[in-house]
């Protein structure tokens, strides 16, 4: 009986040695999931914050873009009326030369 105690106490010892290197052994097996889950997750976290930052500087380029278009329709504009105005005034110049030639 005294040795059937003693290796039943061998076997739980051995049981609960097992059970402790298990135990240790998937604790770190679950800390190395969780690193490499967490290096992921700054990947992707970094990709997105990335892409964020890129589409910023799209959003503030199509909006330089559209400002620099109205200017340059607004330059052009001007330079229409301006052109237009120039215009009128030598035919309106030359129409008083060629009417005093054709009077006189």
């Amino acid at each position: 009986l005294e040795q059937k105690l003693i290796v039943s106490e061998q076997l739980s010892d051995n049981l609960l040695k097992e059970l402790d290197e298990t135990k240790t052994q998937m604790t770190q097996e679950l800390m190395s999931w969780k690193l490499v889950a967490q290096q992921q997750l700054d990947t992707v976290n970094t990709e997105l914050e990335l892409t964020k930052l890129e589409a910023e500087e799209k959003d503030e380029t199509i909006l330089q873009l559209e400002t620099e278009r109205k200017s340059f329709r607004k330059l052009v504009r001007a330079q229409y009326g301006l052109v237009k105005s120039r215009t009128g005034q030598r035919l309106s110049r030359f129409t008083d030369k060629f009417g005093r030639r054709k009077r006189n």
